[in-house]
């Protein structure tokens, strides 16, 4: 144990201790999140509901939740930081409303990743950690605004449309052409993520979507 400790401390260089406590509550706070979602596409797959389109969706945001994870656990250990994960408590709520209640739901969830993506952003700054503040601001901040903003636009919609037959229809004219326009293909995620990895593109349709 000493010895890994040594080794530690050799690699890390400006590396705070609260910084590196942030991205830990971080991690799994998104963990937490992924789960949550992955119990959202189960109910939205039931046959008593039946919307493949966000279910599809759903799978996917999970996916790129769980990706978000291994980007910031190789963070910590890049820079010799220590990982703290915790037990992902179980999904409090197994079944919604409606849609809108779910991307509801997924809008605070995103917007609590986002808190803490900001209370990193300002230790990083303090603590001057060039390394932590550019991870924050050319990966984590741009993509979570983002995905906040599209979440955002697609509770409007279907507050507009209404539920049973509007959401309905909001799935087979925006969110399955969304949906067929993604391919697998091979992508570099460094300096964050060693070294391909592969997933599914985020949704290139300009129209309101859950990402």
């Amino acid at each position: 144990a000493q010895l890994t400790a040594q080794m530690a401390q050799t690699i890390r260089v400006n590396f705070p201790e609260e910084c590196e406590n942030v991205i830990n509550q971080l991690i799994n706070k998104v963990q937490e999140i992924s789960e949550v979602y992955q119990q959202m596409a189960v109910f939205f797959m039931r046959d008593d509901v039946a919307l493949p389109e966000y279910e599809t969706l759903l799978w996917r945001r999970s996916d790129q939740l769980r990706l978000r994870v291994v980007q910031l656990l190789t963070f910590i250990n890049r820079r010799g930081g220590r990982v703290q994960l915790q037990d992902v408590p179980k999904p409090q709520q197994t079944e919604w409303k409606n849609m809108q209640e779910a991307v509801q739901q997924s809008l605070t969830f995103e917007k609590q990743i986002a808190e803490i993506i900001e209370q990193l952003y300002q230790v990083a700054r303090k603590s001057s950690d060039a390394e932590t503040e550019e991870l924050v601001q050319q990966v984590l901040l741009k993509k979570q605004t983002r995905v906040i903003k599209k979440i955002a636009d697609t509770i409007t919609v279907l507050k507009k449309n209404g539920e049973g037959l509007g959401e309905f229809l909001f799935c087979k004219q925006v969110l399955k052409p969304c949906v067929r326009k993604n391919t697998l293909k091979l992508m570099h995620v460094s300096p964050y993520v060693y070294p391909r990895v592969v997933r599914e593109t985020v949704p290139t349709c300009n129209k309101p979507i859950h990402q």
